[in-house]
């Protein structure tokens, strides 16, 4: 029986800019830290560090309707890298190690939202994500093991958030993805929830 016991450090920079007429940009890098621990059977461990960031630029516009809803079309570029330290097997002395940890995707996207004023707000989210670099590769002595995924995925969401008290909000959202290019087999289902107190 194997034990695997990871702590993740993260550290998140953001910048927004909006105009007078609502066009934004919306800016973000993330670095993050990965230490793990592998006990194997009989009692022997493994430790496995790592450290992976990921930077994004995303624009987009509000469009204000008469009946209460807003619509903003969205466009945005990820690019992630994630290292981690070589693996040796214990058993034969084989190394492993991440050969190509690195991914480009980018995002189409419209957000219709109902804001209700102070009470709080309901949205929806419509993405298309296209990958222009889907294959993660791991080495094991003279072996490569390539993982592809699906370039094509659609995403949907939904979820809002609720004031319960003059300086907390209470949020969440769910989301659904699937791939739909004929290679892909890629589907997903994610969601949370959360308290915001304000000071």
């Amino acid at each position: 029986m194997e034990l695997v016991d990871t702590d993740a450090y993260d550290l998140t920079a953001s910048a927004l800019w909006l105009a007078e007429s609502q066009l934004y940009l919306d800016s973000q890098v993330r670095y993050a830290f990965f230490d793990s621990t592998t006990r194997l059977a009989g009692g022997q461990e493994v430790d496995t560090d790592g450290d992976g960031y990921a930077a994004s630029i995303e624009i987009g516009k509000f469009y204000r309707l008469n009946n209460g809803l807003n619509i903003v079309p969205q466009a945005q570029l990820i690019y992630s890298s994630v290292d981690v330290d070589d693996l040796n097997d214990v058993t034969g002395g084989t190394t492993g190690t991440v050969s190509d940890g690195t991914t480009l995707r980018a995002r189409l996207g419209v957000r219709v939202e109902r804001d209700f004023g102070d009470t709080g707000a309901l949205f929806g989210r419509f993405d298309y994500y296209r990958a222009f670099d889907n294959e993660t590769g791991v080495s094991f002595g003279g072996d490569t093991v390539i993982t592809e995924r699906g370039k094509n995925n659609l995403e949907l969401t939904l979820g809002g958030h609720l004031e319960i008290a003059t300086q907390t909000t209470l949020f969440g959202e769910v989301s659904a993805q699937s791939g739909f290019d004929g290679s892909s087999d890629d589907y997903g289902f994610a969601g949370q929830i959360g308290f915001e107190l304000r000071f």
